[in-house]
């Protein structure tokens, strides 16, 4: 019987040590995986700081912006300097040649324009049909209104002259009137053009006053 206990004490002993040496290789194991960590990470840290402070980086990002600023500051320059033509209109207020919507003033007061009638011929379309009349404002827009009447009758409501032409039919002959509604500072100045004419007529409305345009037929 003594001995029976004895060897099962010697047994349990023996299963005791197994279990401590297992957990002893455990704690082993996760020490040495603890100190991979500790030695890897500042490795990782100062790999991703150089990538980070690398001078070619430093340089290209430099130049992006250096290039960004020079393109903002070339629209800024272009957009605010260059919109208008800069052409002397005649004293006869007639210029061939321009295209619609051309900007030549950078204000109304500018253009030292007075207020004229003018007659001009125009072929009649085969058909009888009307033709047509571009009105638009040569410099800042600021608000003018004009209102178009057309054998003494408005062709339709006031309209607010826009640097984009507005685009009207008229008959051949006629006689079309542009009258001054609203100025929105420097005086109503517009231009006209009739693509049967090829010529764009400058002009200047009074308040309450008319420009007058007399369109006969071409023979």
């Amino acid at each position: 019987m003594k001995e029976s206990l004895d060897k099962k004490a010697n047994e349990q002993k023996q299963i005791d040590l197994s279990l401590q040496s297992s957990e002893k290789e455990s704690n082993q194991q996760s020490s040495a995986n603890q100190e991979k960590n500790l030695n890897t990470n500042p490795v990782e840290v100062k790999k991703k700081t150089q990538s980070s402070d690398d001078p070619f980086l430093k340089r290209f990002r430099n130049t992006i912006l250096v290039l960004t600023g020079v393109a903002l500051t070339s629209a800024i320059f272009f957009s605010s300097f260059l919109p208008e033509t800069n052409l002397k209109i005649p004293a006869n207020q007639i210029m061939e040649n321009i295209a619609t919507g051309s900007k030549i003033a950078g204000n109304d007061a500018d253009s030292a324009l007075v207020p004229m009638d003018f007659t001009l011929e125009l072929s009649k379309s085969s058909d009888g049909g009307d033709s047509r009349m571009l009105v638009w404002d040569f410099a800042a827009e600021d608000g003018d209104e004009v209102e178009i009447i057309v054998n003494g009758k408005p062709l339709g409501a006031p309209i607010v002259i826009l640097n984009s032409p507005a685009v009207f039919s008229i008959p051949v002959p006629s006689v079309v009137q542009i009258r001054g509604i609203k100025d929105g500072g420097g005086g109503i100045t517009y231009a006209v053009f009739f693509p049967g004419d090829k010529l764009a007529y400058f002009n200047v409305a009074p308040v309450g006053g008319f420009n007058t345009y007399t369109i006969t037929v071409k023979p």
